[in-house]
């Protein structure tokens, strides 16, 4: 062990063919067993830092299990003495791999031209961190959460995520993905192994440079590397590396001088299209080699399915199979019940006032309530810190609150508090109530966190970046536009980023929301709270996800008792706005109107969006479909409501294998075609032809792609794998929901005389017909796609 941290094994030149390494990077001359007069050098370089007076240097690599003596250093000095005396070096440099102690540091004071580095002191002569290390303390130091820090834990597990890390950096993997749902503490977590490495790393304790990059400014940067050589240049208001070069900080990461910290992918993955994203972790790849060590965290909605997950961490990797080999993962467990009365009991101690008798019942209460399972209200860090700071408000009442209620109660009771200051008071608006999030400051802060999601795509901005027109005019009026700008922001929480540890630094001034979740309660208020156009609709469904979507689903209801934000989003769906995610479907169908619309369809729309609102409805609430939706199936007439129709009723047969259904869906199919045209088929064998795309033709194409005749035409098989892609292919750029089909029932079978007799008695004797006729697994009517159809349906 040294005060450096250089533990590393380098046997045999392997010290000596590193250091040369690096100096190659900065110097352009550099030899390998260069002969010198009365021996030869390990490494021989010229210092040509200052071109006028150039320096010969020649290093002696020991890389010796033991410390040199001073014996030792005596004799590597006499060898190259003769060397020293005649200029032909004007330094010696020993770099070994332990520190000297207290007698040969002595004889090497009285060794003139002679100078010994470990390993790790020579790697830090190249680039100093000693501003990042002390940075790295600081900036946790200074942050909240390090007075009350709770260890965080790995899911299904006992064990801390820091020991977890510590036993992944003595494996042979390179890199560890720690997963987290929002606000579990995974950039708390980040910030907290920096800081404990960065002082391990000073003590000689840790082997690594502690390195945290905040992915998050990704959006902002031309790539990953411009990211890294800013973040290391004090340009994202962190420490300056002095002499930082982006070739030594590869070639020592991988050397393993590093650890790398990457925090924060999925808000990488916000600001980003899906290519994008890829390409992005393409570009990590160089720094997985050899023995670098990489952590990276983020949410794992960030991948849309187990393949896309595979696919974009295996561009990390040269072969596919390494992933298994060099990739860790890891999730972070919630708070359980013992942990969160642990912390709330600590605060309650830590802040000194004893609780009213009310208070001290309602708290017991509350305790009683905590579930001991994922994901309750106070499972989250960041939740139990919330609610810890208006505590003694919830105290005082028997109302439970859920997590929206908490957002709302912390975010608009600062602003409450900050209104009541005289200096903060802002001319009465009669248009306004006065719930806390009418205010003009929320009405602000609702504003900036669209746009900070919408249009700049990173949590943090400038103050003169802000756009003047969302600033309320109870904020502006008589105020200069900077002077607005800073009330507003002022008056909200929103917050200075923390540059601590950087004195005097003169970077630019930023601001963000201290947690993405703060950002996401803003936008679902906003879309609740706003009126949209079907192009705000659009660009508010590219950038929703889970989280905006639950606080739409728990906010506040409207006179029907349905929350406006699920109002509003059904009335966007209205707009055919394309592929959109089930979890949107499952947030409308929480419309406590929906029984009365299904029970009544004639008043309702047949809009594809209804129809699946309607279908998750049915499906969540246990209510038996197949009567629905073959309802549906008969009065569908729009093409994308046909779509919908057919794409719910795959699904429902793949989890209960109905016989009923399946058989009006065949002989709907069926029946699309002509009796001419199945008879035309009979008699020439042609395929029969489809031209155009519409809710016949749709029809048409499932009957001659994914119904068969099955022994000898007695029996009829529906293929709902080939019907569920045929579906998806045809709802390219229409309203769509990928559906996930259960693997109950991939097929179902039917005998041919009950599909013939559902047929009606025009069809019944053809269809009898072309069950006999048709060979075995062949389609009962075969088609051929032309012109609209071929290019839409895309068989």
């Amino acid at each position: 062990m040294n005060n450096t941290g250089c533990l590393m094994e380098l046997p045999g030149d392997d010290l000596r063919d590193r250091i040369a390494a690096l100096l190659r990077i900065k110097y352009q001359r550099v030899w390998v067993e260069k002969r010198l007069t009365a021996t030869t050098a390990d490494v021989f370089f010229i210092d040509d830092t200052n071109p006028t007076f150039e320096r010969p240097i020649a290093i002696e690599a020991k890389d010796w299990a033991g410390r040199l003596t001073s014996q030792n250093l005596a004799s590597i000095a006499n060898l190259y003495q003769p060397s020293l005396a005649s200029r032909e070096i004007d330094n010696l440099w020993i770099v070994g791999r332990e520190p000297l102690s207290g007698s040969p540091r002595s004889t090497l004071d009285n060794l003139p031209h002679v100078r010994y580095s470990t390993y790790g002191e020579f790697c830090a002569s190249l680039m100093n961190f000693s501003a990042l290390l002390r940075n790295n303390t600081l900036v946790y130091e200074h942050d909240d959460v390090s007075k009350s820090y709770v260890h965080t834990r790995v899911k299904g597990s006992n064990k801390t995520l820091l020991a977890e890390v510590r036993d992944w950096i003595k494996s042979n993997k390179t890199g560890l993905m720690i997963y987290g749902g929002y606000g579990l503490g995974k950039t708390t977590f980040s910030l907290h192994l920096a800081s404990v490495l960065s002082e391990e790393y000073q003590k000689g304790q840790f082997d690594r440079i502690p390195i945290r990059i905040a992915l998050g400014g990704m959006y902002s940067k031309q790539d990953l590397t411009a990211l890294i050589c800013s973040a290391l240049s004090s340009g994202e208001g962190g420490a300056s590396v002095k002499d930082f070069s982006f070739g030594y900080f590869l070639e020592m990461n991988r050397q393993g001088q590093y650890l790398l910290i990457l925090d924060g992918f999925d808000e990488m993955r916000h600001a980003m299209a899906i290519d994008d994203f890829v390409y992005t972790f393409e570009e990590m790849k160089p720094l997985f080699g050899d023995r670098a060590k990489i952590i990276i965290l983020g949410r794992p909605d960030s991948f849309l399915t187990n393949s896309e997950e595979e696919a974009i961490l295996g561009s990390l990797f040269d072969a596919k199979n390494e992933q298994l080999k060099k990739l860790a993962k890891v999730e972070v467990a919630f708070f359980s019940r013992d942990e969160i009365v642990g912390y709330l009991d600590a605060f309650l101690r830590k802040r000194g006032a004893t609780l009213s008798p009310t208070e001290q019942r309602n708290y017991n209460i509350l305790l009683q309530k905590i579930p001991d399972g994922d994901d309750g209200l106070l499972a989250r860090p960041v939740q139990l810190s919330m609610f810890t700071k208006i505590i003694d408000e919830c105290l005082s009442s028997n109302e439970l609150i859920n997590r929206y209620e908490l957002y709302r109660r912390f975010i608009y009771g600062f602003i409450s508090r900050e209104s009541r200051k005289a200096a903060r008071k802002l001319p009465p608006n009669p248009l306004l109530d006065d719930r806390a999030d009418n205010d003009p400051r929320a009405e602000f802060m609702q504003a900036i966190a669209w746009w900070l999601l919408n249009v700049k795509k990173e949590n943090r901005f400038e103050a003169e970046e802000v756009p003047i027109d969302i600033i309320p005019s109870a904020i502006k009026t008589g105020k200069t536009t900077i002077t607005a700008i800073r009330e507003a922001i002022v008056g909200s929480v929103i917050e200075p980023i923390n540059q601590s540890g950087v004195l005097g630094s003169k970077a630019k001034r930023f601001y963000y929301f201290p947690h993405k979740s703060y950002l996401e309660f803003l936008i679902a208020n906003y879309f609740e709270s706003g009126s949209f156009k079907l192009g705000s609709y659009r660009e508010f469904m590219e950038v929703i996800n889970s989280e905006i979507l639950t606080f739409i689903e728990e906010g506040p209801p409207s006179e029907s008792g349905t929350p406006r934000g699920v109002s509003h989003l059904r009335q966007g769906l209205l707009g055919d706005l394309g592929q959109i995610s089930p979890r949107v479907i499952e947030v409308c169908a929480t419309d406590r109107n929906i029984a009365k619309e299904i029970s009544d369809p004639g008043r309702h729309s047949r809009h594809p969006s209804t129809i699946y609102t309607h279908y998750f409805y049915m499906r969540e609430n246990k209510v038996p479909a197949d009567e629905y939706l073959i309802a549906r199936l008969l009065d569908s007439k729009r093409y994308d409501s046909c779509l919908a129709i057919m794409n719910c009723i795959a699904a429902e047969l793949s989890a209960s294998g109905s016989q009923g259904l399946a058989r009006s869906l065949i002989a709907n199919c069926l029946t699309s075609i002509s009796i001419h045209k199945m008879r035309q088929f009979m008699e020439t064998g042609s395929p029969i032809q489809i031209f155009q795309v519409g809710s016949e033709g749709i029809r048409a194409a499932i009957a001659g792609s994914t119904i068969y005749s099955l022994s000898s035409g007695k029996r009829i098989r529906l293929d709902l794998n080939a019907l569920g892609q045929l579906l998806a292919n045809a709802s390219h750029g229409l309203f769509y929901v990928p559906l996930t089909y259960s693997s109950a029932n991939k097929e179902i079978e039917i005998a041919t005389d009950v599909i013939a007799k559902a047929a009606g008695t025009d069809f019944e004797p053809m269809i009898l017909r072309l069950a006999k006729k048709a060979r075995w697994k062949t389609p009962l009517i075969p088609i051929r796609l032309i012109g609209d159809a071929l290019t839409n349906l895309r068989l």
